[in-house]
């Protein structure tokens, strides 16, 4: 016998299951519901067929991130400027070493982040 637990506030009310919030949600944030299905739905295609879901998953990716990843881009370029030429190959071999390993990602990222700015209500 130990201590079970509990939902129960301490007032001892159960919490609300507040269903209304979660249709809230989904009603104002449409894109981002749906993108998490298709998130999800690419992780798990990824399993049994990795170039089909990784190109799902990198393209939302790539949608979602593709300003920060235009940002790191042009820093990238400064910080290589500064640390020299070693730097920059071995950087160069390691995303050549990603892409062969997963080129759906790659590939989907540089999709979605292309066309991020043409679809509309895209963060």
């Amino acid at each position: 016998m130990g201590i079970e637990p509990s939902n129960k506030r301490p007032g001892g009310e159960e919490p609300p299951h507040d269903f209304n919030g979660f249709m809230e949600f989904l009603s104002t944030h449409k894109w981002d519901a749906v993108a998490y299905v298709i998130l999800f739905l690419g992780l798990l295609l990824s399993i049994f067929e990795r170039l089909l879901g990784g190109l799902i998953v990198g393209f939302i990716s790539g949608l979602y991130f593709s300003k920060e990843m235009q940002e790191k881009f042009v820093e990238c370029k400064e910080h290589f400027s500064r640390e020299g030429i070693f730097r920059a190959y071995v950087t160069i071999v390691a995303i050549i070493a990603v892409f062969i390993a997963s080129p759906g990602l790659i590939i989907g990222t540089i999709f979605g982040a292309f066309l991020n700015p043409y679809l509309p209500n895209v963060k």
